[in-house]
């Protein structure tokens, strides 16, 4: 598999902010803000991931009966 890479631009009331990792976001509460939206992000992608697996595993009607939910235990 190929490597990836993902540059995102930002425009915030500070201006522009381009970053490949958060790590490199030097406003804290820049950085905490997104951190938390790919957090929520991430937990919804995974929860559609495994609810569209449950889908094809099993069908939609016997899918419909069946919840999913992922909990991040930090």
């Amino acid at each position: 598999m190929e490597k990836v890479n993902v540059r995102f631009t930002l425009n915030s009331t500070s201006g522009k902010i381009s970053f490949s990792a958060l790590n490199e976001i030097e406003n804290k509460e820049i950085a905490a803000a997104l951190t938390d939206k790919l957090s929520s992000w991430e937990m919804r992608v995974k929860e559609a991931a495994v609810n569209n697996m449950i889908k094809n595993e099993f069908g939609e009607e016997q899918a419909k009966s069946i919840k999913v939910k992922i909990i991040n235990e930090k």
